[in-house]
This record gives C-alpha cells, sequence and structure tokens, in this order.
C-alpha cells in the first residue's frame, strides 16, 4: 500500500512540473495583420521580432501586431523586392533573399 501511495505522490509532483513547461502558440494569419498567406521563411532576432518572408512583403511581428515592409520603387532604402524567399541572420542584422537579389 505504502508503494502506490508513494508512486501517486510521485506521478503528482512530475506532472505539476510538467505543466508548467507547457507551451501556448497563437494562430498567425491574414486576419492579424500578415500581408500575404504564403509564408516563405521565419527568423526571430536578438530583440525577439519574428521577421517573416511572404510573397508580398516582410513582415514583422512583435506578439502582438505586425509591421509591413514593401519594396517602393521611389524609396532608395526600401527592401528590393516584395518576393522574400529566405532570410539569413547576421551578427548584427538580417539579410533577405528576393528574386531581384539572387
Amino acid at each position: 500500500m505504502y508503494k502506490y501511495f508513494l508512486l501517486g505522490i510521485c506521478l503528482w509532483y512530475f506532472s505539476s512540473i510538467n505543466a508548467q513547461d507547457r507551451l501556448d502558440f497563437e494562430k498567425i494569419n491574414i486576419e492579424n495583420g500578415l500581408s500575404h498567406i504564403s509564408v516563405l521563411d521565419i527568423i526571430q532576432d536578438s530583440k525577439g521580432f519574428i521577421w517573416i518572408g511572404t510573397q508580398y512583403g516582410l513582415n514583422r511581428y512583435n506578439g502582438y501586431s505586425f509591421d509591413i515592409f514593401n519594396f517602393d520603387v521611389d524609396d532608395n532604402e526600401s527592401i528590393s523586392s516584395d518576393f522574400i524567399l529566405s532570410i539569413f541572420s547576421l551578427k548584427t542584422a538580417f539579410q533577405i533573399a528576393a528574386p531581384n537579389t539572387i
């Protein structure tokens, strides 16, 4: 009887530890502000932002909302294309791969 009691205590203890490590995921889609449903690459930077490359721009997600960066022919500092194939992490920044940059 003592063995079963001890086993019950151990199972309860380990199940309570496991419950604290539970991860919650949130569905992110165009209704939440994502620029396009087709996601081609995702990366997280050192500040915690999630960068998402889509077929219609580069999206920065802060956990609550999106900032979308698009190509602008009149802006020399805009991204080179709206079609983001890949995002590469560098030490202090990141670089995107788009059809116009390959």
